[in-house]
């Protein structure tokens, strides 16, 4: 979920949008892509991205590569670039990139590892889940995403859930309003994956953000966990942009 309020911002604020897929067959078909909006204040420009990478846990350079060819895409759209261009060169452009969505990135170990951390509510378990979680480990190793940054993630694995009865959306906001709070989990209606395939719980969407000319803070970074209608649960993000210049 993204909002950005433009009230009372005049004239001075541009802002575009575009979408691009990662496709197969010749460029016929094609399930996986992003949708991006730029946006422009005064100078500033900031980038947003909203992707969905290729799934499965094995499938982690392909989702290396989702990143690599989405982005240049994006970038070839906003403007005419070589193939053999740098992508953090090319992102230097934007004052500010924020890259989220459904990445796709799991965690590495097996389901009863992690079955029997969550379950024991053992104290560290999200820490010993997050030093084996492929995202975190692609940002350490991968030159691709170094530039990119996450905020700490102190909230349970968001994927991947048993589907419940559909949830209104009036109970949904509300849900997510009260979110900043810490969230108690009731494992009786939030279970994880109990079907064959038996999926190791994981945080697969996420926000990624990388500032070279402004100051990029975040506020809040949590889940909502009482949405029952999809086996992800949403995500969110509350940041604070100082500008050049600003006190």
């Amino acid at each position: 979920m993204s909002h950005l309020n433009v009230k009372n911002l005049g004239e001075a604020l541009q802002i575009s949008s575009g979408n691009v897929a990662k496709t197969y067959l010749n460029r016929i078909l094609g399930n996986k892509g992003a949708t991006y909006a730029t946006v422009a204040y005064c100078g500033i420009k900031i980038l947003f991205v909203n992707c969905h990478f290729s799934a499965h846990q094995e499938r982690v350079s392909e989702r290396a590569k989702d990143f690599q060819i989405l982005s240049m895409k994006i970038l070839k759209s906003i403007r005419d670039i070589s193939k053999s261009v740098n992508i953090s060169d090319s992102f230097a452009m934007f004052d500010a990139v924020f890259w989220f969505g459904d990445l796709n990135y799991r965690v590495n170990g097996t389901r009863n590892m992690v079955d029997s951390l969550l379950n024991r509510k053992y104290e560290g378990c999200l820490e010993i889940m997050l030093m084996n979680d492929q995202l975190s480990r692609e940002m350490k190793e991968n030159q691709i995403l170094k530039e990119f940054k996450e905020p700490p993630i102190q909230f349970l694995p968001t994927y991947k859930f048993n589907r419940r009865k559909t949830c209104s959306c009036v109970k949904f906001m509300k849900c997510f309003r009260k979110s900043s709070r810490k969230v108690h989990v009731d494992f009786e209606e939030n279970i994880y994956d109990t079907s064959k395939k038996q999926r190791i719980p994981s945080w697969t969407d996420r926000i990624l953000f990388s500032a070279i000319n402004l100051v990029v803070t975040p506020v809040i970074y949590g889940s909502v966990m009482e949405p029952q209608e999809s086996d992800h649960k949403p995500v969110f993000g509350v940041f604070t942009l100082k500008f050049p210049g600003a006190k």
